[in-house]
């Protein structure tokens, strides 16, 4: 089974914020698969099950904080026998302009601390990961913690909304054709002004 994880921040202060982008995600991939998370104390998440591209794939999102999704992430993957390869990250990306997407195969953190901690628990950094561009503040005095995690609404709230769907496209694709096909159909994503 594929496990897609959508890193975030648990609590409604968080909800939309840039860090809680693999929030919106997996939330969209439940609600076009028909499915509701429920709280799972055993996974440290809300965590749902469903069908995609003919496959059995769980969803989780990490309620333990982002600095350890890893603890969230190595529990699913226990009980389901799961290895690294089997999973998917769907995280925020300042690196990347908001709203572009990337899908790569391993590498390190980027600073992430989500990634850090899932890279930390599994003792592993091959596992796929879909990168959802949030930019960064064009106010260099702005630190990147801050800027991640504050609130977001209107225009550009809707702007965001639109890339998260078209993010939940490709992470059915990808389940569907692999990381070549994937990179090779939403490479040319575009981002918009942050």
């Amino acid at each position: 089974m594929k496990l897609i994880v959508g890193l975030g921040n648990p609590g409604a202060a968080y909800q939309a914020t840039r860090h809680n982008a693999g929030w919106w995600i997996c939330d969209i991939l439940a609600k076009r698969a028909g499915v509701d998370f429920s709280s799972k104390s055993k996974f440290g998440g809300l965590f749902a099950q469903a069908r995609m591209a003919g496959d059995r794939i769980a969803l989780l999102k990490p309620t333990t904080f982002m600095n350890r999704s890893g603890q969230s992430v190595g529990a699913v993957l226990r009980f389901f026998d799961g290895a690294p390869e089997d999973l998917l990250v769907i995280h925020d990306d300042v690196d990347l302009e908001a709203g572009r997407i990337k899908m790569k195969l391993g590498g390190g953190s980027g600073g992430h601390k989500g990634l850090k901690s899932i890279v930390e628990t599994l003792g592993n950094d091959e596992f796929y990961r879909l990168r959802f561009g949030v930019g960064r503040s064009e106010n260099p005095m702005v630190e990147t913690s801050n800027f991640v995690l504050a609130r977001i609404s209107g225009e550009l709230m809707t702007h965001f909304a639109k890339a998260a769907d078209e993010a939940a496209d490709a992470a059915v694709f990808f389940i569907e054709n692999g990381l070549t096909e994937t990179q090779n159909r939403f490479h040319d994503s575009r981002g918009f002004e942050n």
